[in-house]
Parts: C-alpha cells; sequence; structure tokens
C-alpha cells in the first residue's frame, strides 16, 4: 500500500520523459527531412509527412500537459494535507492573519 493510498490522496502521474522523448524522436524526423531536402525538392513533396508529424508533436504535448496537471493537483493534495497537519499539531509555524 502506498502512502498516497494510505492518506487519500490520488496517485502521482506518469512520469513526463517518455512523452518529452517521444516529442524529440518526432522533431529528430522532422529535421532529418529537412535536411535531406535538395534545391530539386520541393517543400509540397514533404508537406504530407511534415503534417503527420507536428499532429504527433502535438498529441505527446498534450499529454505532457495532462500529466503536468495532474502533478500540480497531486502536490496540492500534498500541501493541504501538510497544512492540515501542521495546524494540528504545531499550528506556531503558520503565519498570523
Amino acid at each position: 500500500m502506498t502512502s498516497e493510498s494510505k492518506l487519500g490522496i490520488r496517485k502521482p502521474p506518469e512520469m513526463q520523459c517518455t512523452y518529452i522523448n517521444e516529442v524529440l524522436k518526432e522533431l529528430d524526423k522532422f529535421r532529418i527531412n529537412v535536411a535531406s531536402m535538395d534545391e530539386e525538392d520541393s517543400v509540397e513533396a514533404f508537406k504530407d509527412e511534415v503534417l503527420y508529424q507536428i499532429r504527433n508533436i502535438e498529441e505527446h504535448f498534450e499529454c505532457v500537459r495532462s500529466s503536468c496537471e495532474g502533478i500540480r493537483e497531486w502536490g496540492q493534495e500534498w500541501k493541504d494535507l501538510a497544512k492540515e497537519l501542521v495546524r494540528e499539531y504545531e499550528p506556531h509555524r503558520l503565519p498570523r492573519s
């Protein structure tokens, strides 16, 4: 049993590194596509692939955004619990209103 489940706090979100790694992979593919173009190639020839890669990057960033929101909520729950415990056991540590 985790401390979160014992204290009624949501589980932390998954690590974001995998999402960020996916974005970096897509950016690398994009860079390779652009670098492989020569003067005779047209942008039109790469348009569909580039648009596909951009959509993938956007999807991965949405996963990162969602995970970051989860981290904020998870952290807020811990903060609220800490304040509650300080209020109960060490109220002298709280700022005076």
